[in-house]
């Protein structure tokens, strides 16, 4: 996360970054702190932080995490964000292939 931070040039703000990740992994539903979730939450804070706006960008992977990829959060995932999860375009996407998939 260090790493990242420093690409951006706002190493200064590890500390909002922190913070940022309690807030998110609530969000999220309380994914489970080991990989890949923790690097899902720990990159979503940091985009967070650096964009300053919040879920401004969303990987593809926390789309697919929120469409259940990966099984079912251990808590809901906060109704607003969840909302700007599918609302990407890329989320529609994502989920669409993915459902085509299952099928095959």
């Amino acid at each position: 996360m260090k790493a990242q931070l420093a690409q951006h040039g706002i190493s200064d703000r590890f500390d909002d970054v922190l913070r940022e990740v309690a807030i998110v992994r609530r969000e999220l539903g309380y994914p489970g702190m080991a990989t890949p979730f923790s690097q899902l939450v720990g990159i979503q804070s940091v985009l967070n932080v650096v964009n300053g706006k919040r879920y401004a960008v969303i990987p593809d992977e926390i789309v697919q995490y929120a469409a259940g990829f990966y099984g079912e959060p251990v808590a809901p995932i906060d109704a607003n964000v969840l909302d700007r999860i599918m609302k990407q375009s890329a989320g529609r996407e994502i989920i669409a292939a993915s459902a085509g998939a299952a099928h095959h």
